[in-house]
């Protein structure tokens, strides 16, 4: 009867063991599927996360890559001293006139009011302000704007004027005449074949005038 029970000791003993030994193996492998979860979820957050980043850089290029096409818009000015404010002695800086005594200053009443008066000559001449303009125009588009105050018509005019292969090219603009100040503007496109440094920009006063035109500006500008 003693070595029975011993017996039944031994065997409950050894399958203790078994049973423990079994649940250490069998539960042990469910910890890295818990990790390789936590991974991917991970890695999912972020990828959505780095998306929108990318999104927003290339908002912020398209913006700034619109500046520079509004100032080109804008246009250069081409005439120096275009408001003829600066003067030396009795003659608008950067512009040839003729005759010299019959194109002068004289302002208004504003505290900046300075226009260049052009007076008829008296003879078959006319009384001309210009200035020549360097660089290459050639493919460019070119505005002229004329603020002026005439009492004639079709007595003062701008000239633009530029060299081609088939010869000199002028666009002209006329005051009214209507006597109050007004602003006239015309646009052309440059052709390719025009020469570089040939353009030229005028003011003129015809021979058949008979009263005196104020000019506030001649504006030239290109894009």
């Amino acid at each position: 009867m003693f070595i029975n029970r011993s017996w039944s000791k031994v065997l409950l003993s050894a399958a203790f063991t078994v049973a423990f030994t079994v649940v250490t193996a069998c539960g042990s492998p469910s910890l890295p599927v818990a990790d390789a979860a936590s991974k991917t979820a991970a890695s999912k957050t972020t990828s959505k996360t780095t998306e929108p980043a990318k999104g927003a850089d290339t908002k912020s290029t398209e913006k700034a890559a619109a500046k520079p096409a509004q100032a080109d818009k804008k246009g250069a000015q081409l005439a120096a001293n275009y408001s003829f404010k600066e003067w030396d002695n009795k003659t608008p800086k950067r512009w040839t006139t003729e005759p010299a005594d019959k194109v002068l200053k004289t302002t208004g009443s504003g505290p900046n009011s300075v226009y260049t008066e052009l007076k008829p000559s008296g003879t078959d001449k006319y009384t001309t302000l210009r200035q020549r303009l360097g660089g290459k125009l050639a493919g460019k588009t070119v505005t002229v704007t004329l603020r002026a105050k005439s009492s004639e018509a079709k007595m003062l005019s701008a000239k633009f004027s530029y060299e081609t292969k088939s010869g000199l090219q002028t666009v002209v603009l006329d005051a009214s005449g209507r006597g109050g100040w007004e602003s006239v503007t015309k646009t052309v496109v440059i052709p390719a074949d025009a020469k570089e440094d040939s353009a030229m920009v005028a003011v003129i006063l015809r021979p058949a005038a008979k009263k005196p035109a104020l000019v506030d500006y001649l504006s030239v500008k290109a894009s």
